[in-house]
Formats: structure tokens, C-alpha cells, sequence
């Protein structure tokens, strides 16, 4: 089954260490630039991640201020499975990925958001590519290399679920 999802997002660098969630909104959104809009707690991008509260009832409160739709994905499910959600969300629209990952060797995780805006392939979790938009490095942000959907599931990731917001 070919699979050929294509959003257009705008590349839209974060400009701070602790602002990735606001540049996602606004690449989900359509936006070149940003600002902070509707007030939400912040701090759980400013720290480690221990200690922090539920993520997913602080992400249920970004999506509900932002008017974005909320959506999990479990990637301890199998890569056939989540797939087939993922691929799901990604045709309504691009998806912001908010998650928390491993940031030096030292296995220090924190809150990272990006936005996958297309998905190609043979429909497989190992044959299908996805194209990710990284609001880092600071004030430049990237395109990170096509990853397999295989690979990126199976990223490092402290969290029981990857957070998905949509438009």
C-alpha cells in the first residue's frame, strides 16, 4: 500500500532553549513567526523531566488554549499499529510531536516538540520515510534527514506515549 502524505510546513526556528512548543503551534498553524498567545504553563519545558506533572494532562490543556486536536501514540505498541494511526492523524493535517527524549549521554530527557509534515513509502513501518521539522538549533532550525517510520518510533524516549497535536 503506497503511501504519499505531504504537507506544506514552514520551517519556524525556536528562539530560545525553552520555546520548541510555540515555534511547533506555529508551523501547525501555519505561522512564520510566533508569540506566546493564550498563557499556559511553561515550566514543563523549562526543566528535566522528573518531577514534572501527567503529560498528558498538561498537553490536553495546550491543545484546548492553542485549539489544536490531541491524539496519542504509543510507541511501545507494535510499528504496524501505530503506523497505521499515525498515518491516520498525518492525512488530516501536519502533526506536532511533543515528547520527551534523550538530550546528552548522561540520559537526561526533556520536552522536545517538532512537526512531521509528510510521509512517503511502501506502506511498511521500515519502508515508509517521514520528514520531520526541528525547530533547533536555536534561531535556525532544520529539516532533520528522512527518517524510516521503524526508526523514529523506536527512538530513545522516557515517555509512555508521543503527544500528537494537530490543526
Amino acid at each position: 500500500m503506497k503511501v504519499n502524505i505531504y504537507h506544506h510546513v514552514t520551517l519556524v526556528p525556536q528562539s530560545a532553549d525553552d520555546n520548541c512548543w510555540l515555534a511547533a503551534i506555529a508551523m501547525l498553524k501555519g505561522a512564520t513567526t510566533y508569540t506566546t498567545g493564550p498563557y499556559v504553563d511553561t515550566g514543563f519545558f523549562r526543566s528535566d523531566y522528573s518531577g514534572i506533572p501527567t503529560q498528558a494532562l498538561y498537553y490536553q490543556k495546550l491543545a484546548k488554549a492553542y485549539r489544536l486536536r490531541y491524539a496519542e501514540l504509543n510507541p511501545r505498541a507494535s510499528t504496524t499499529k501505530t503506523l497505521s494511526q499515525f498515518q491516520k492523524l498525518l492525512t488530516i493535517a501536519p502533526v506536532g510531536v511533543f515528547d520527551t527524549q534523550p538530550v546528552n549521554v548522561k540520559g537526561k530527557f526533556t520536552a522536545h516538540a517538532t512537526v512531521i509534515g509528510a510521509m512517503r513509502g511502501n506502506g511498511t513501518p521500515s519502508g515508509t520515510i517521514l520528514t520531520e521539522y526541528n525547530p533547533l538549533p536555536v534561531n535556525q532550525g532544520k529539516i532533520d534527514p528522512p527518517i524510516s517510520y521503524q526508526a523514529w518510533i523506536k527512538r530513545p524516549r522516557y515517555s509512555q506515549a508521543i503527544l500528537c497535536l494537530l490543526y
